[in-house]
């Protein structure tokens, strides 16, 4: 078998080669940005992968691998958390938790009974979540949290009277940090 040898004239010129790769490399640019960033690692700059549905994938994934990942120690905290609620007023307290962590806690409510909703949700997407208990109209509430995922766990609370409450919130257990949302 005989291979001919391309002649000059059939071979492209160095300035198409050098368009065609600039092509090439703008082309993969533009899907690494719109496309592999997205699904991959839940970054989305330019809207296209949210677009697509893959920005959720992509936190999925992410919230998946952090929560697989070796665990660093399991912390011990301890909070007593006072929370004012005004009539109408809601507020939302979460711990961060790896996966497997478990953390006790227990609410009370002074002044009057309250809309509450214990939940988790993952790192940097909160519409993937996991609801743990809620009511419509109680006083207490206590029990343990085992996150299922890493993220925020906690608790949302409603004052639907008319006259202010004040919640009483006690944890202990293993989570990174407390706040309020």
């Amino acid at each position: 078998m005989h291979i001919r040898k391309p002649l000059a004239e059939e071979l492209p010129s160095k300035t198409r080669l050098l368009l065609s790769s600039l092509a090439a490399a703008i082309t993969v640019g533009l899907l690494a940005i719109t496309v592999v960033l997205p699904a991959e690692r839940g970054v989305d700059p330019t809207g296209v992968g949210e677009r697509l549905h893959l920005t959720r994938m992509g936190l999925i994934k992410t919230a998946m691998a952090e929560a697989d990942a070796p665990e660093q120690g399991r912390p011990s905290n301890q909070h007593e958390i006072k929370v004012p609620l005004a009539p109408g007023q809601s507020q939302e307290i979460k711990m961060v938790m790896n996966k497997g962590f478990e953390s006790n806690y227990s609410w009370k409510s002074e002044g009057g009974p309250v809309y509450h909703d214990t939940h988790g949700d993952v790192y940097k997407d909160d519409s993937v979540f996991i609801s743990y208990s809620k009511a419509e109209s109680v006083t207490q509430d206590s029990g343990t949290i085992e996150a299922v995922f890493g993220g925020n766990h906690g608790w949302y609370w409603v004052n639907k009277g008319d006259k202010p409450v004040t919640i009483t919130l006690n944890t202990d257990g293993q989570y990174l940090d407390i706040f309020s949302k």
